[in-house]
């Protein structure tokens, strides 16, 4: 794996398994490996619109709102550090 191709990503960085168990960071990392994994080497464009679009149809559910549920995304150390 080239490391190029996944330093955009926030969450997932070419481990196996998740180096977090808890808060959201296993989920947004599932993700993020899912989507690497159906597109090797994706550009960072592609990447953008995959979360832009996963957060709007999918986790903003969860959130209520799309903006709570960016911020939440984007707060990797919030979820890092959640118990």
């Amino acid at each position: 794996m080239k490391k190029e191709s996944v330093e955009f990503f926030l969450y997932y960085k070419g481990e196996n398994e998740s180096p977090i168990k808890s808060g959201n960071f296993p989920l947004y990392w599932w993700y993020e490996k899912c989507f690497y994994e159906k597109n090797k080497n994706p550009t960072e464009e592609e990447y953008k619109d995959f979360i832009f679009t996963l957060i709007d149809q999918k986790i903003s559910e969860h959130f209520m709102s799309f903006d709570k549920a960016l911020k939440d995304y984007l707060n990797v150390e919030k979820n890092k550090n959640c118990r």
